[in-house]
């Protein structure tokens, strides 16, 4: 499994995952990991619930 991490903004994290998209990875999936509550999520919707609930 390929893992990817990004800062927001980079330009060159962005090359790279546009070259994953345009080779057909299936590994471009929203993940989260909060590591202070022991969380992690995989689902783009679920993700801004619980960033919602918690951190907003």
């Amino acid at each position: 499994m390929l893992e990817r991490y990004q800062a927001e903004g980079c330009p060159h994290g962005e090359t790279v995952r546009e070259t994953l998209t345009d080779l057909g990875s299936e590994d471009i999936i929203p993940f989260l990991v909060d590591a202070d509550r022991e969380e992690t999520l995989y689902e783009s919707e679920d993700i801004v619930d619980y960033l919602e609930e918690h951190y907003a």
